[in-house]
């Protein structure tokens, strides 16, 4: 496939990779890019092959992934305006550490390993963000989180500039020489106290630190090819993640400070329909907006391909009936089905009497933690088990003969006991069971009913919500895996599903549900518009032959006349 060099220019032009390069810089590039085509599964590179040229996805698609263990782990799905093969960036020669294979056929942009170091000698705005984009692969390589999905790719991934690590360091590293200063007075002056006194204060310095080491690690922002993403954790304290689609996307902006400008940080702004999402203090901010844009710009761009397409379809199945219209192949897409969850062993024995997590046709159930019946139900269950014990104590008593005449009264008694204790834990169990939470493909419900009680039931539109935020606070909800989905609405109070099992997967069930309820909308919404519009297209095709026999019998009239 034949590329002209202004065609390539434009290309460079929408990428993020070449932001801030003149045009004649752009055409130098232009002309030293070599032009490869690859048919329909043609491999472009295995691993272990020498990585000795960078390769841009200019039309197609390709498929980067790795064997491990004998299985085949998909990395990512390269698109136009992609690229792969930054291993040559490395001075020494590398060697690939993935496999990469054309889906259908692919046009790709190549520049060899030399042509490769000669860019980035000659043009330091190119290797500044080639440089930004390879840091946030390789971290997110090492990460493999494990929310993204299956036709989901992780395009940028960051954490706050380390100056903010420093600046969070700054008190414990002083206490940590108070420390050491009192061990050197401890040494000199002799008195043992003071240094027990240098060994607790730096000990409690380096373990302050590990603590805000780790806490600044596990924040993340990150970009996939269809949402922006925070995630928060703050040490056995809380767990968070809010995301926003991409397509809910209307604006980004930059905010810096001072330092922040001569350090290069800042915060990345996104405004969505839900509201913002602030990427605080990352290194390269602007790049970071860059990166952004040029992902909504792809979807809006494929969004509207789509729709020209089908406008396309539905005026020609009016125009031509008898004609069999070739649907598009229908790919599964995460977001109008929600991954089965695999029941533990003690409920399917059980009959799912303790399963947290099951689906009934399309609605999705949760009851909250196992942890929480342990302390509704724990008490009343444990004294109902000492009674038993009890009760086989009196059993021994009455077959060895020991206070028979009293055996009776006492089994009275026991049995009043057990019956109170036993009511009161299977009490607890139901109200715990009927304390439930669902998601439909249209609406959220928080279902409370108490044991021969009243029913309290909330509801709310999919399509209303506005955030939705999981959190773990706490030890024993980090230890035991559970806690809160908050859930804020349009025009009504705020839900929350408490105390749930494993609170990001049913965040991401809620939203996947609330992104097929969207669209479905949309889709409906556009496809009424677009018979519309197919209807008046096909009508004014139709009524135009007419038109011209009425027209040239106005004018034979008027000839006449």
């Amino acid at each position: 496939m034949e590329v002209p060099l202004q065609d390539r220019i434009h290309f460079f032009q929408t990428s993020h990779l070449f932001q801030g390069l003149a045009e004649d810089e752009l055409t130098k590039i232009a002309e030293s890019l070599e032009v490869v085509d690859k048919a329909a599964g043609e491999e472009i590179f295995k691993a272990g092959d020498p990585a000795d040229t960078f390769c841009m996805v200019y039309s197609g698609r390709v498929r980067i992934f790795r064997t491990e263990k004998s299985k085949e782990r998909q990395l990512s799905i390269m698109v136009r305006g992609d690229y792969f093969g930054e291993g040559v960036l490395r001075k020494e020669k590398a060697r690939r550490n993935a496999t990469a294979t054309a889906v259908g056929a692919v046009t790709l942009l190549t520049l060899s390993r030399e042509n490769m170091h000669a860019l980035t000698r000659s043009n330091p705005r190119f290797h500044k963000n080639i440089m930004v984009s390879v840091k946030s692969r390789r971290l997110a390589h090492r990460m493999r989180f494990k929310w993204v999905r299956d036709d989901e790719t992780v395009h940028f991934v960051v954490r706050k500039h380390v100056i903010i690590l420093l600046g969070v360091l700054v008190i414990p590293i002083l206490i940590g020489f108070l420390g050491v200063a009192l061990l050197i007075i401890g040494i000199s002056t002799g008195p043992a106290f003071v240094n027990w006194v240098s060994a607790v204060v730096f000990l409690l310095a380096f373990l302050w630190g590990l603590w805000n080491w780790i806490d600044w690690s596990n924040d993340y922002y990150i970009v996939t090819n269809q949402r922006v993403v925070w995630l928060e954790k703050v040490v056995a304290t809380y767990d968070s993640s809010l995301d926003a689609p991409l397509s809910g996307i209307r604006n980004e902006n930059v905010e810096t400070s001072l330092l922040g400008r001569v350090l290069d940080f800042g915060d990345l702004i996104v405004y969505t329909f839900i509201g913002r999402i602030v990427f605080q203090h990352i290194p390269h901010p602007f790049e970071a907006r860059v990166f952004v844009q040029e992902l909504r710009a792809r979807v809006s761009e494929v969004a509207r391909a789509e729709e020209l397409q089908s406008m396309k379809t539905a005026i020609r199945s009016r125009l031509f009936p008898d004609e069999k219209a070739v649907a598009p192949p229908v790919k599964f897409s995460p977001l109008t089905a929600a991954p089965r969850q695999r029941q533990t062993t003690i409920a399917r024995k059980a009959g799912g009497i303790f399963s947290l997590r099951f689906e009934d046709k399309d609605t999705i159930t949760y009851r909250k933690h196992i942890f929480v019946l342990i302390k509704q139900a724990g008490i009343p269950a444990l004294l109902s088990i000492l009674m038993i014990a009890l009760l086989g104590v009196l059993v021994v008593q009455w077959l060895s003969g020991g206070q028979a005449g009293s055996i009776p009264g006492l089994l009275l008694v026991w049995l009043i006991g057990f019956l109170v204790f036993f009511i009161w834990a299977v009490y607890q169990y139901v109200d715990w069971s009927n304390d439930i939470f669902q998601v439909t493909p249209t609406q959220i419900f928080d279902i409370d009913k108490t044991p021969l009680g009243e029913e309290q039931r909330r509801s709310a539109p999919l399509e209303n919500i506005l955030t939705i935020d999981s959190r773990r606070k706490g030890i024993l909800q980090l230890l035991f895996n559970y806690g809160t989905v908050q859930i804020n609405i349009t025009g009504q109070e705020s839900m929350a599903f408490e105390d749930v099992l494993n609170p990001t997967s049913v965040q991401q069930d809620i939203d996947r549900r609330r992104l097929a309820s969207i669209a479905k909308k949309e889709t409906d919404k556009a496809a009424a518009e677009r018979d519309r519009l197919a209807d008046f297209f096909a009508t004014y095709y139709n009524s135009f032959e007419e038109f011209q026999k009425e027209e040239e019998e106005r004018k034979r009239r008027s000839g006449v006349q």
